[in-house]
């Protein structure tokens, strides 16, 4: 994704850990159809499942339950829980597609689009799969389909700092200071659930560039001591954590199309420090 383009994609995931081999399904017609549901994270769309989806997402679930660390115990207990909600970028809900829409300039979707993000040749889905792996906005996170376990698990890390600390309203707040602390305390948790892919990174400098964000610009503050809390999706962060609070933006939205809950934000493309 052009450099350009990584700052308006309210954190979009534009490089977070080491590439894996991707992990695909054969999930059926439009790939998700079968009406099932998990015990182990709530969808955004339940009435739009199937079992290849779940296992998917049990998949990176599993990773988090294998880490011996905190926060891989907290984000694991956070899903479940139904703190963060779940979806694959193809179920996006209208007001989270006009989003997208706006913020993905160059594919030049319409509105009509959304209507196409379940057609057979995914064309649609797929494009949008190609320029940001994860997508979140007030509690829920979409993702692209095709992703190693780790690497969705790395994700999910990442996303849910982002909800537990309200990313979506406070990265513009100040920019680009802001975007910094927003996104490096985010990819400090990932590395805190997989040290060994940032082995050797400078997180400070690897945001700067792959946010593009002017380092003159930063408070000098921040870029001496860019960590700040929450760190943990504890029950404290969670506790202070309204999601039913969280403002609604005035987006145009076909009123005939089921919208579900309000909410979403960005991230993702080649992660690969």
């Amino acid at each position: 994704m052009p450099a350009m383009s990584r700052v308006w994609l309210l954190l979009a995931c534009v490089a977070c850990t080491a590439p894996a081999t991707a992990e695909l399904e054969d999930d059926g017609p439009d790939g998700k159809e079968d009406g099932g549901s998990s015990s182990r994270f709530v969808e955004v769309d339940p009435s739009h499942t199937n079992a290849a989806f779940r296992k998917y997402i049990h998949r990176a679930l599993d990773k988090l339950e294998a880490n011996d660390t905190e926060i891989a115990a907290l984000t694991l207990l956070s899903i479940k829980a139904g703190h963060i909600r779940i979806d694959e970028l193809a179920d996006l809900t209208c007001k989270d597609f006009e989003r997208v829409r706006k913020d993905l300039p160059n594919l030049a979707l319409e509105p009509a689009d959304r209507d196409r993000l379940h057609d057979r040749d995914k064309e649609v889905a797929t494009a949008i799969a190609g320029e940001i792996d994860g997508y979140m906005w007030s509690n829920r996170i979409y993702v692209s389909r095709g992703q190693s376990a780790q690497s969705l698990a790395a994700t999910f890390v990442h996303e849910t700092n982002h909800v537990i600390n309200q990313s979506d309203v406070g990265y513009y707040t100040d920019l680009p200071t802001s975007g910094l602390i927003h996104e490096y305390r985010a990819f400090h948790a990932e590395r805190m659930f997989d040290p060994s892919a940032y082995e050797g990174v400078d997180l400070v400098d690897y945001v700067l560039t792959e946010y593009d964000l002017d380092r003159t610009k930063v408070k000098p503050s921040v870029l001496a001591n860019p960590l700040t809390p929450h760190l943990l999706p504890d029950e404290d962060a969670w506790t202070e954590r309204r999601v039913q609070d969280d403002p609604v933006e005035p987006i145009d939205c076909d009123p005939l199309r089921p919208v579900g809950q309000d909410g979403l934000e960005v991230r993702r493309v080649n992660r690969a420090p």
